[in-house]
């Protein structure tokens, strides 16, 4: 404790000229007063309090304050701002003017004043020690506070330093947009344009952007940071919450007409991936739908089963934004979070414009890069009357799909119950059209893709089809069956589609030699592709000598009435599913 106090004297009787420098600090103040100009070039080196006379330090607040008021930095008005503050003082201002030749480079100078003023923050803390040492502090808790002291400054220091230097170069670079600008003016003229040039590129040499720096070891060190880690890339697995559809932490869009069922399929997809634990919780952003809508699906239900890991999310906007705001902040992983819709979360901004647009998705890649996976729900265009809806495409601008990872068209089957997945674009993971079948307990069931697009209207025509082969004397021919069809009153492009998405599965078409005619033929069970064997009938009414018992399969409420399993064949197997009456033939 004796020795502290005892070099703590030694220190406190330093001389003064170790901890200041006078005459620098009046050339320094003195290039300013002579070449204004040369203000911000100092400025953002040096505070007030690095200066050690009192005068000085009012003097450089005065030039300061001159600056920031676009008042001229010279004799008079200094003069004028000191006085009015009664700081001026005539002999120490006299000192400093008496240095009529500005320094051409001032660094030096700088740098000195700067080292004093380091200095005498260094002395101040001999003052707090042999405070503490009066006031019988231990030795280690003095020792602590002098480390603590001594390490605010050397921070200070280097903090100050980087901030009024690049405060300086956003100034400079600010004159040099504002240049810019004028050099688009249509009243410029040659002479003047090569003076705003000049100035450009004597700014751009102040701040150093002229100037191409060397690739060295620190450039090197500092890419290292953001460069790829390849060991870590190569370990990296796609996940799915359903298979070669929602890749897990990616941001997938699906879009669909309204009242075609994005919400119950969104849902569908949060409770599997609950219930197959696939994701530790699911939140629900919903700002589309009504209580009598979501009491109508049930919701209430999925949230007595799961609890806390179900959130559903229906209140207002700003409420909902406050959570989606404390939800970004937290560790995501293994989260599904899905918006309904997604047009209701633009705060007013135009779903049309790109920059509007990748302001909501930039919050969805910072959701995932927190881990959660993001599906978020959109509308597509309203298509003409002739276009096929599997053409659809998304509403508004391209910052949608081009800010997703995956995006799908969700088409509707209500005839069948089903939703198609209809893959838009396909970024990370095998992604493929798929189908599924809505239960109840709201789960997707997988079901045959073709057997889920059949509608009403395909099964009428693909009946009228079997009909007109079965019952026509000659084996018909493409053309034969589509004049058919056209007569009965069905579009040309919906009996095409038919007849060509049947073959192999309802009808096959055999070359006859005699007339090198393509003919249509009823295909006999025994012969399908795709073979359907009936096993049982739970409410059976069906003819089963009749051989185009294949509609009465198709026709039977969401494919739930009949049990039915699939031959190999060359092209395909039989999916089996615990929880279905039916098992699917799915093509591999």
């Amino acid at each position: 404790m004796k020795n502290i106090a005892k070099n703590c004297k030694k220190i406190n009787e330093i001389d003064v000229d170790t901890i200041s420098n006078l005459n620098i600090e009046r050339a320094v103040l003195s290039t300013i007063i002579f070449d204004p100009v040369r203000y911000e070039e100092i400025a953002v080196q040096l505070k007030p309090e690095d200066f050690y006379h009192p005068f000085h330090q009012h003097l450089f607040v005065a030039m300061e304050e001159l600056f920031k008021g676009d008042q001229p930095i010279d004799e008079e008005f200094l003069r004028e701002k000191l006085t009015q503050k009664n700081q001026f003082d005539e002999v120490a201002f006299l000192d400093i003017v008496a240095y009529t030749n500005p320094l051409s480079n001032a660094n030096a100078y700088i740098k000195e004043i700067k080292a004093k003023a380091q200095k005498r923050k260094l002395l101040d803390v001999t003052t707090t020690t042999k405070k503490m040492v009066a006031d019988g502090n231990k030795p280690g808790d003095i020792a602590a506070n002098i480390m603590q002291q001594i390490d605010e400054i050397s921070k200070e220091i280097d903090v100050e330093v980087v901030q009024k230097k690049i405060e300086y170069m956003q100034s400079k670079n600010k004159k040099i947009e504002k240049l810019n600008q004028l050099l688009q003016s249509q009243f410029l003229k040659l002479d003047e344009e090569k003076i705003i040039l000049n100035e450009i590129e004597k700014l751009k040499k102040e701040i150093g952007l002229d100037e191409a720096q060397k690739w060295d070891d620190n450039i090197d060190d500092w890419l290292d940071r953001f460069d790829l880690d390849p060991d870590e890339l190569e370990n990296i697995e796609v996940e799915y919450l359903v298979d070669n559809l929602i890749v897990k932490q990616e941001i997938s869009m699906i879009f669909a007409p309204a009242g075609t069922g994005k919400s119950l399929g969104a849902v569908d997809i949060a409770n599997m991936s609950l219930i197959n634990e696939k994701v530790e919780r699911a939140l629900y952003f919903d700002l589309d739908n009504g209580d009598a809508t979501l009491a109508e699906r049930k919701i209430h239900d999925l949230k007595k089963q799961h609890g806390k890991k179900f959130r559903y999310f229906r209140s207002g906007t700003d409420d909902v934004w406050r959570v989606i705001r404390e939800i970004s902040k937290r560790d995501l992983t293994n989260s599904l979070i899905v918006f309904d819709s997604a047009k209701n979360f633009m705060q007013g901004k135009d779903r049309d414009k790109n920059k509007d647009v990748s302001q909501l998705t930039e919050i969805f890649k910072r959701l995932r890069d927190k881990g959660a996976t993001v599906i978020f729900l959109h509308h597509s265009r309203k298509p003409p009357a002739d276009q096929n809806k599997f053409d659809q495409i998304y509403s508004g601008s391209s910052a949608w799909e081009e800010d997703t990872s995956n995006s799908f068209l969700l088409i509707n089957n209500p005839h069948k119950n089903t939703f198609i997945f209809v893959p838009q674009k396909n970024r990370i993971g095998k992604i493929e059209e798929q189908a599924f079948q809505h239960k109840d307990n709201h789960t997707l069931q997988k079901v045959e893709l073709q057997w889920a697009k059949e509608d009403e209207l395909y099964e009428k025509i693909r009946d009228e089809i079997i009909d007109f082969i079965d019952t026509s004397k000659n084996k018909p021919t493409f053309s034969q069956i589509l004049t058919h069809l056209m007569e009965m009153g069905f579009s040309k492009n919906k009996s095409n589609e038919v007849i060509q998405s049947g073959k192999g599965r309802y009808w096959k078409v055999e070359k006859v030699k005699k007339n090198n005619k393509s003919l249509f033929f009823i295909i006999e069970p025994e012969t399908a592709e795709t073979k359907f064997e009936i096993i049982e009938f739970e409410a059976d009414n069906t003819d089963k000598s009749d051989k185009s018992y294949f509609r009465d399969f198709s026709k039977s409420d969401n494919c739930g009435q009949v049990r039915i399993t699939a031959n190999k064949s060359k092209n395909y197997v039989s999916e089996q599913n615990d929880y279905s009456k039916i098992d699917i033939p799915v093509p591999i």
